[in-house]
């Protein structure tokens, strides 16, 4: 009788860590906030800037990096919005 009871045991205890093997994780990513500018800190960057930022230069290669940077943070937070519905 011990034999069986112990045979339920284990066979319960293989039942429950297959049950939680089967649990899967909702991973929810995480996102850097974006800086949001007025129009009229754009308009003033833009006047600043001016003819200044020639093409290929190395100012226009961050500009352009920190533009896909930003798309890829607003990417990120409609994937997020996604996950909290």
């Amino acid at each position: 009788m011990t034999r069986v009871v112990h045979s339920f045991f284990w066979l319960g205890v293989l039942m429950g860590l297959l049950a939680i093997a089967g649990c899967t994780v909702t991973r929810i990513p995480t996102c850097p906030t974006i800086a949001e500018y007025t129009p009229e800190f754009l308009t003033a960057a833009d006047a600043q800037l001016g003819q200044s930022v020639t093409e290929g230069s190395p100012l226009d290669r961050m500009m352009q990096d920190y533009g896909s940077l930003r798309d890829q943070v607003r990417d990120c937070e409609r994937q997020r919005g996604r996950y909290a519905d």
